[in-house]
């Protein structure tokens, strides 16, 4: 008898849905920011490794702040590339693009700023709000001339009666202590921006099934294409996602198990997708029950992924919890 599991013709489509994904990981770097905000800290670190989701974690803050502070505030994004023009002039015509403003060309800076920071304050009064929120992403590319340029824009815009908060986000090395000896001049920056911290990690093994919740809403179009197009009777029998959370963890507790990882691990929203898609094809394939998932295919999914060959990055010290590092000197 032919098992109903196995797809006759693979759907002409991916097996995951598009967008961006909510995670708890993102939902407490938000609420950490909204509160930052509501108390007036001026500006705030958010780093973490690669492919963590932080990218995804900047999307979910410049579309949801306001709800989750709870009065009108207006975001703009800024990205610092790795080859960030050297002299004011460049950098304030990049942050210039990065905010949508065309104007970028004039002799006189000083006329560029006036015209950036009325765009600005424009933008804030079309949103009936007084505060702006700036997320500058990538910004372990920023030398210390660019943070004192920020430094410098809080300051005009504070005068323009706009309340301003910097968050800056990037890899590991934007975080971490505090070196309070021969600070000096550098205070200026280290208090707007350096003091306050958050350190953004990967998904957690317990909360694998919110997570893999996310990957069955439904989207405009109906149920995730995943389960109807490639597990269509697994579907039909009340199959999801979120089911294989409990097997996936015990196959990366059994990975780190084999390999000795004493840490914790939190695994990049990147290859657990990658994952996941693997093992949909992997179902659709083999006719396998997605109910009862082998640690061995979950194993080879993950292999797959290329997350065993990162699985060292991605751990962390036990009492390393993540989250906010005010602390830290």
């Amino acid at each position: 008898m032919e098992n109903s599991n196995v797809a006759n013709v693979r759907p002409d489509q991916d097996p995951l849905p598009d967008g961006i994904f909510w995670t708890p990981e993102i939902e407490r770097l938000g609420r950490q920011v909204a509160h930052w905000v509501r108390i007036d800290v001026p500006g705030a670190t958010a780093y973490g490794k690669m492919r963590v989701g932080k990218s995804s974690a900047l999307t979910y803050l410049s579309e949801t702040l306001p709800s989750l502070i709870g009065y009108p505030v207006e975001v703009v994004v800024w990205e610092i590339p790795q080859n960030a023009g050297e002299s004011p002039r460049e950098f304030l015509q990049s942050r210039m693009n990065d905010s949508g403003y065309p104007a970028i060309s004039h002799r006189d800076i000083e006329v560029l700023k006036n015209r950036f920071f009325q765009h600005l304050e424009q933008r804030c009064q079309e949103k009936g709000a007084r505060r702006l929120v700036v997320i500058v992403d990538e910004a372990q590319h920023a030398k210390k001339h660019h943070l004192g340029c920020l430094v410098e824009y809080f300051n005009k815009l504070t005068k323009k009666g706009i309340k301003p908060f910097f968050l800056l986000m990037g890899q590991p090395e934007l975080g971490g202590a505090i070196k309070w000896e021969g600070v000096g001049r550098d205070m200026q920056i280290i208090g707007r921006f350096r003091v306050s911290q958050y350190h953004f990690r990967g998904i957690a093994l317990g909360d694998l099934e919110e997570v893999l919740y996310e990957f069955d809403r439904p989207g405009p179009d109906g149920p995730p294409a995943s389960l109807t197009a490639y597990l269509p009777q697994a579907y039909a029998n009340g199959w999801r996602i979120a089911d294989l959370a409990p097997s996936l963890r015990e196959a990366l507790e059994l990975v780190m198990k084999q390999h000795n990882v004493q840490e914790d691990i939190r695994v990049p929203m990147q290859y657990l997708r990658s994952t996941v898609g693997a093992y949909l094809h992997h179902a659709a394939d083999t006719g396998e029950n997605p109910g009862f998932p082998s640690s061995a295919a979950l194993i080879k999914c993950l292999k797959e992924s290329g997350f065993l060959s990162v699985l060292s990055y991605y751990t962390e010290p036990k009492d390393d919890e993540g989250g906010t590092d005010e602390h830290k000197q």
